[in-house]
């Protein structure tokens, strides 16, 4: 299902909804950090494409981005 037009992506079990900014997984709200949400969005919204690291960093974290913080924010996404 597409709705992203309406800010909501799904994908396998998951339903990614921009504008209440939550992710669930079968119906189940899971718990994500703004950040790791931030992380999340510009790759669902960039599906298909390959996006570099360069590019999430100052999409997500702006001039202050420190590739620590990506490596931080995919570790926190892999322990769900």
């Amino acid at each position: 299902m597409d709705n992203s037009r309406k800010g909501l992506y799904e994908f396998g079990p998951f339903q990614l909804d921009l504008v209440r900014e939550s992710l669930s997984k079968n119906g189940e709200q899971v718990h994500v950090g703004h950040k790791d949400f931030e992380v999340l969005r510009v790759l669902v919204e960039n599906r298909g494409e390959t996006v570099g690291k360069d590019r999430v960093l100052q999409e997500v974290w702006g001039p202050t981005a420190d590739e620590n913080y990506l490596a931080h924010s995919i570790s926190n996404c892999g322990r769900r």
